[in-house]
């Protein structure tokens, strides 16, 4: 699977698609970097539950260890690096991994699985409410 990162003048990455995507168990998953900086000059920082990987990029394009892809958030970080010395930083929002019946892994923006926590905090609480008032 391919997604690209497209660096702003901000300090965050913008993933271009966030829809939710199966990874299968030899899948692979790629990074495409869209910056006006030469991608030569830039590192990637990689965190998950599994580790941390920090590479400078060779091209364009960043394959993610699938050492990294397991279950979990995972994270990544753009440095701009000239002379030895990071210039600039890119965060990207991270994504939730969740593995799916043994076949593969799923990818989900990790904003959708907040929402989704939220939104079930939301109905246990409308819930002990309603049981409260039945109470008093």
């Amino acid at each position: 699977m391919k997604k690209t990162v497209k660096l702003t003048n901000l300090t965050c990455g913008v993933v271009d698609d966030t829809t939710p995507f199966i990874l299968g168990v030899n899948d692979r998953l790629t990074l495409k970097i869209s910056s006006k900086y030469n991608p030569c000059d830039l590192l990637v920082m990689t965190e998950t539950e599994a580790g941390k990987c920090t590479e400078r990029l060779k091209g364009d394009e960043y394959e993610v260890p699938a050492t990294l892809l397991v279950p979990g958030k995972i994270a990544f970080t753009f440095a701009y690096i000239q002379n030895g010395v990071i210039c600039r930083r890119w965060a990207v929002l991270p994504f939730v991994l969740k593995e799916v019946d043994g076949i593969g892994i799923e990818m989900l923006p990790f904003a959708k699985v907040v929402e989704q926590k939220l939104r079930d905090i939301e109905n246990r609480l409308a819930a002990l409410e309603e049981k409260n008032k039945i109470i008093l």
